[in-house]
């Protein structure tokens, strides 16, 4: 917030490490698996984890320690956090999306039919649209119509966008699918391509900083969803066989969906993030950037849930035959221009470089909600009055600073 050009700058740091340490594992992984099985790999993974305990230690972050009578306050920083007429708002956003997610939970656990897949689908699909999203909205709006609006986009844009692991199981190496022919890759190229993914994610974020960060929010939706379409479609050639007609490799195509999807989605990720960040309230960054990063994974679990349904829709596309697999591709690859479609509602206008006020500024009005009005309202009508002398001379008041405060004044000082 204090200095938004650089917000750019911190989001390509941080997302091009997440790609280096990908890509390290990447590059491991088989050969560690090779060497000493899975079992080991996981527990290896437990120990990792507390790796990050190491910086922490260390005092990387420069975090002083709270006072001793200021420590174990938990539950009266959580009381302190619904009573802020402005930060209330995205506890209770974050209260109504946790109660959904275990919802959904319990249910895909619980429902165990025939037609379960067909039910969980239709109720998540049900749950997004009519409960998450219009919760989101309605909570967030109170603290800033713009991150009321950011924030539900951020979930639309993963919840419509249906997505499974069928493509998987129908181009990995198996009997079968030799048999049928299909593209048959070995374990050992599919591990070379998540390594492939990541130096592309690093590459991407390289680029995006360099490039895209002076783009409007706009234009970076409207073409990292262009693009997804483009490479969704690629997978069609792929499923249709129409790829060995032609004479082009199957390989090749394993740099659709599977492979630039995720790179696409994340770097679209980064200036909606910025933006929340900008407009959040002071008091509730943690709180309200952890909320928009379950808003995203939540979005991108409904969207699988999504996917399975569709699948069903389509008779329930499984090996070794993978019946109408090439219809599920078609309607995927259309669905990932449905953001699209929200983007001049949801998506604010103005740049990754600006700050609050020129987004406010750019989109006609205060980014405060209702309670942030109502909050510097009631700030601005307390009033504190100093009585500063009582001589025979004629006095009148004046007001001295920005927190609206009067003083008496003499005329002759006038």
């Amino acid at each position: 917030k204090t200095h938004p050009e650089l917000a750019p700058d911190m989001q390509a740091l941080c997302w091009g490490a997440l790609s280096i340490g990908g890509l390290l594992a990447a590059v491991t992984v088989g050969s560690m698996q090779a060497k000493i099985g899975d079992r080991q790999i996981f527990g290896l993974n437990a120990f990792t984890g507390l790796s990050i305990a190491i910086p922490a230690a260390l005092g990387f972050m420069q975090e002083q320690r709270e006072p001793p009578h200021k420590r174990n306050r938990a539950c009266d920083s959580i009381k302190e956090g619904f009573r802020n007429p402005v930060g209330k708002w995205v506890f209770y956003t974050a209260i109504a999306v946790s109660i959904c997610s275990v919802f959904l939970g319990l249910l895909a656990v619980l429902e165990t039919s025939h037609n379960s897949d067909v039910i969980n689908g239709s109720l998540t699909l049900a749950c997004a649209v009519c409960v998450v999203a219009p919760a989101v909205w309605l909570f967030l709006r109170r603290v800033s119509p713009v991150l009321a609006k950011a924030s539900t986009f951020i979930f639309l844009r993963e919840a419509l966008q249906p997505s499974t692991s069928v493509l998987f199981y129908w181009y990995r190496r198996t009997e079968e699918n030799c048999k049928k022919g299909y593209p048959c890759l070995d374990p050992e190229f599919i591990g070379l391509m998540d390594a492939v993914a990541y130096v592309f994610l690093l590459c991407g974020t390289i680029v995006y900083q360099k490039f895209f960060s002076k783009w409007t929010y706009r234009g970076i939706f409207i073409l990292a969803q262009v693009l997804l379409v483009g490479f969704n479609l690629l997978d069609l050639i792929w499923v249709t066989r129409l790829n060995v007609k032609l004479g082009i490799s199957d390989k090749l195509f394993l740099f659709g969906e599977e492979v630039f999807g995720p790179i696409l989605m994340r770097l679209a990720l980064m200036p909606m993030l910025i933006l929340s960040a900008k407009l959040c309230p002071p008091g509730v960054e943690a709180t309200l950037f952890a909320l928009n990063m379950g808003l995203s994974n939540f979005g991108v679990s409904v969207g699988r849930y999504l996917g399975v349904f569709c699948l069903e829709m389509f008779g329930g596309i499984e090996g070794p035959e993978f019946k109408n697999l090439q219809w599920f591709v078609l309607l995927r690859s259309l669905t990932r221009f449905i953001p699209v479609l929200f983007v001049h509602q949801l998506v604010p206008k103005g740049t990754p470089t600006d700050d609050a006020r020129a987004i406010s500024e750019r989109n006609g009005g205060d980014c405060g909600g209702s309670d942030v009005r109502e909050s510097k309202e009631s700030q601005e009508s307390s009033i504190s009055l100093e009585d500063i002398g009582h001589g025979d001379r004629k006095k009148g008041w004046r007001r001295v600073d920005s927190q609206e405060s009067l003083e008496i004044v003499d005329d002759e000082d006038e």
